[in-house]
């Protein structure tokens, strides 16, 4: 009840108090997520952030007076209280939190927004905007470097350009950087999203008409990196605009020249997945391998510019690994760069795998499973090309008798 502070304040909640009025639901602070389900730690994740955006710039402990559930489901609430600390101030509130799994219907992606061009960042200005309407899923992917002489702010916004209405839209993101190792935060910044788009973790924000909300800011020094990928999806309103901009007084537009000899990918991307269904059959497909990130190119809706790497581009693969004779067979999982140092994120069956940095033509071992005999091993491979790293990658599935026979 923060609203009613100092002694005036408290006079008149214990005026309230004796007539026997309550102020608990007009103080239950309501946040909005997406989970298959949410898991407890994630749910402590989202009130605190919801805590720090709403007393920005206050040193606060959150205690929770009311035990968070292991797992929230689809279409699931929970409501408790929660005691801040204000630990400079030696002040503490009361506040009921209700957080509700917002269940809604899954569509395939779109686009792809890809910003990367300039990789190097000269002068302040808006790196990117573009918009998406409603019932759309969009992926956004950026991956820049501060080419100036001074550290610079970044932010990374949405937008609600919507005519006259609020706007809700789910988030999905994974963020990294700033750090002066590009590959890593490449990595860094699609395994964070792969990982929540796995188990489908993402915010609700509203956005009132014309109202932002900044996604990412900070500063990054000269040489440092910055990077995010993130999946948006507008449940209600129009059009939301998505915004890279560095520095904080220019509005003009920074355009980065296509250079065929040195491709930095830019532009939006139609229908950003390749999924195949494969049947390999032990001792007559395998060993077997699929490449990643490799030809034919996505091209820009517009320009046609390629994006040489396909990164961004959600590869899955679901395959059913028969085994027609009377012996177990193991099979092992290999990543194997082909053109430079590259690292990768992989969801195997239920497995989350993050792969170290691997130089070209060295292999990395990524798992193994045991197909018995007459089964037919149902599997699927979810992975995507990363900002930093050199693609195309391999990946081989060899196979080979149990150690008993």
């Amino acid at each position: 009840m923060e609203k009613y502070k100092g002694i005036l304040g408290k006079v008149f909640l214990l005026l309230l108090f004796l007539l026997g009025v309550s102020l608990a639901e007009e103080y239950c602070f309501e946040i909005k997520l997406t989970g298959d389900p949410i898991p407890e730690w994630r749910l402590q994740e989202a009130i605190k952030e919801f805590l720090g955006e709403r007393y920005k710039g206050e040193k606060v402990r959150v205690i929770f007076e009311d035990s968070l559930p292991m797992f929230l489901g689809r279409g699931e609430e929970w409501e408790g209280k929660i005691k801040v600390n204000f630990i400079e101030k030696e002040e503490e509130i009361s506040l009921l939190v209700k957080v509700i799994n917002i269940p809604y219907l899954k569509q395939k992606c779109k686009f792809l927004y890809l910003s990367n061009r300039p990789e190097l960042v000269e002068k302040e200005g808006i790196l990117w905007e573009s918009a998406f309407k409603a019932n759309e899923v969009v992926r956004f992917l950026y991956y820049h470097k501060n080419g100036m002489k001074k550290k610079e702010k970044f932010k990374v916004y949405i937008q609600n350009n919507s005519s006259d209405n609020n706007a809700e839209v789910i988030v999905i993101s994974g963020f990294a950087g700033p750090s002066l190792d590009g590959l890593f935060v490449g990595h860094k910044a699609s395994m964070r999203f792969l990982s929540n788009l796995q188990r489908d973790l993402g915010t609700v924000y509203s956005l009132p008409w014309g109202c932002r909300k900044v996604l990412a800011e900070g500063y990054f020094n000269p040489g440092e990196i910055i990077s995010g990928f993130m999946q948006f999806y507008l449940l209600k309103g129009e059009e939301v605009k998505i915004l890279i901009k560095i520095g904080d007084t220019v509005e003009e537009k920074v355009v980065g020249e296509f250079n065929p000899f040195f491709i930095h990918p830019a532009g939006a991307f139609l229908t950003p997945e390749e999924e195949k269904d494969c049947l390999l059959t032990i001792n007559k497909d395998l060993p077997w391998s699929f490449l990643i990130g490799a030809p034919p190119w996505w091209e820009d809706i517009g320009s046609k510019e390629p994006n040489y790497g396909n990164y961004g581009i959600l590869y899955e693969r679901n395959l059913i690994l028969y085994n027609p004779s009377q012996y177990p067979y193991k099979l092992n999982f290999y990543f194997i760069p082909q053109r430079g140092v590259a690292c990768g994120s992989f969801i195997i069956g239920d497995s989350f795998i993050e792969t170290p940095f691997i130089k070209a033509g060295k292999r990395c071992f990524l798992r193994e499973v045991t197909v018995e005999p007459a089964q037919k091993y149902k599997l699927r491979i979810l992975t995507v090309p990363e900002a930093g790293s050199f693609y195309p990658v391999l990946i081989l599935i060899n196979n080979q008798l149990t150690a008993e026979h």
